[in-house]
């Protein structure tokens, strides 16, 4: 998981150092992680979470959160620190499928290649499976989205400094864009 934190850092940087010049290039939501969000678990509370990642609008947040009186770069650095709580909580919930499974590393895997079916009589184990699958969908929601947020910002910058190249194509690094109260299903929730 330190990889992609990493990974994420580095295209946040070519992000907010690009040239920008058309915010339409920017993922305005997360609508695009569907094909990452499999299966589709029948589990209610997984399906409530992968709906609110799939519904999540970046650019309303993203204006949210400026509004709020944070800066892009607060906004993208919040989102980066909460990938790196949900990316913590995996280890907890390997922990947890290990103490009550019986063959952990089945499940394990299972969780990992999507094949993991719930409702098998395993209540514990269960709620670790979904524990896992929520912090690995939180982590992945939370990075695509301050990749989101430093596309904005570099739009909005690359627009405010470069408004007589409003017509030209944005540069070949805009693309990285689409590769981002206190409820605890709503990961933008409380940032910083």
């Amino acid at each position: 998981m330190k990889t992609s934190i990493l990974s994420t850092a580095v295209t946040l940087m070519i992000v907010l150092q690009s040239e920008v010049t058309l915010a339409e290039s920017c993922a305005k939501n997360l609508s695009y992680l569907e094909p990452k969000l499999r299966p589709n678990y029948q589990e209610p509370s997984i399906q409530i979470v992968r709906d609110a990642i799939l519904h999540t609008d970046i650019a309303a947040e993203y204006q949210k959160q400026k509004n709020n009186g944070h800066s892009p770069s607060q906004v993208a650095a919040a989102a980066l620190d909460k990938a790196k709580e949900y990316e913590a909580m995996v280890p907890n919930a390997e922990a947890g499928i290990r103490a009550v499974a019986v063959d952990p590393d089945m499940i394990i895997q299972q969780l990992r290649s999507g094949t993991y079916v719930f409702g098998n009589g395993a209540g514990m184990l269960d709620a670790y499976a979904g524990e896992y699958i929520r912090a690995y969908w939180g982590a992945l929601a939370m990075r695509e989205g301050a990749i989101g947020i430093a596309c904005m910002a570099a739009a909005e910058s690359g627009s405010a400094s470069n408004s007589s190249n409003s017509g030209q194509k944005p540069s070949s690094n805009s693309n990285v864009a689409n590769q981002v109260e206190d409820d605890p299903l709503n990961p933008w929730a409380n940032l910083k």
